[in-house]
């Protein structure tokens, strides 16, 4: 994703030595696909206040309270592990679903915290315009989008295709979408897996994954 680090050191060195790219292929994608797919179809991300997804990293996101932001309605996801915290101000409108503000810096790409971005907190909110577009609706697998990230400038996002992904909270059928280089699995529970393809200046680095263990709806 990169969401908070279970352990914050282990994460953060090896990631200095390593490059995002900026839109991957489907070769690295190993999850088993759904030769029956389209076996989900997703038009929002589940934002009911009192909604919790808990990740194999020691991740815990909530959905807390609802708010405007610039005249949009908004729902604020907080993201905690270890101590550290962000917040992610988000709405589902009937073309995507939009991340319209943050107080992390420089983490619009992500609806979780990457590494880049966890020595960077700050209490004043962060408004990006226009909104950065984190997801596009309706699923369509044959086309880009760039998602307005003000962070990440050449990042273009596709959905990928139809699997079925199994993660210690169960088995799902997924959607997958790709973010350059990072992967992340959505079911009608909301993100139940993650794969980040890094590439690394030492030699190959072995994809960086985190699993849904615990979601309370």
């Amino acid at each position: 994703m990169r969401k908070l680090p279970f352990i914050l050191a282990m994460f953060i060195l090896p990631c200095m030595a390593c490059k995002h790219d900026s839109f991957k292929p489907t070769s690295n994608i190993t999850d088993v696909p759904d030769p029956t797919g389209p076996a989900i179809t997703l038009s929002n991300f589940p934002l009911t206040i009192g909604n919790m997804w808990v990740y194999d990293n020691g991740d815990t996101m909530r959905a807390v309270s609802d708010s405007t932001i610039n005249g949009v309605a908004v729902t604020r996801l907080v993201v905690s592990n270890s101590g550290h915290q962000a917040s992610f101000y988000c709405a589902n409108k009937a073309d995507g679903f939009y991340i319209v503000a943050s107080n992390m810096k420089y983490d619009f790409n992500y609806l979780t915290c990457p590494l880049s971005g966890i020595l960077n907190v700050t209490d004043t909110l962060q408004v990006p315009a226009p909104s950065v577009l984190y997801a596009k609706y309706p699923i369509d697998t044959a086309t880009q989008w760039n998602p307005h990230n003000p962070g990440w400038v050449n990042a273009q996002k596709q959905w990928m295709g139809y699997y079925v992904v199994t993660t210690p909270a169960g088995t799902f059928n997924c959607v997958a979408l790709n973010s350059g280089g990072l992967i992340e699995y959505y079911s009608s529970k909301g993100l139940v897996k993650t794969k980040e393809i890094i590439e690394c200046i030492t030699g190959p680095c072995p994809p960086l994954t985190e699993k849904l263990i615990y979601v309370n709806f």
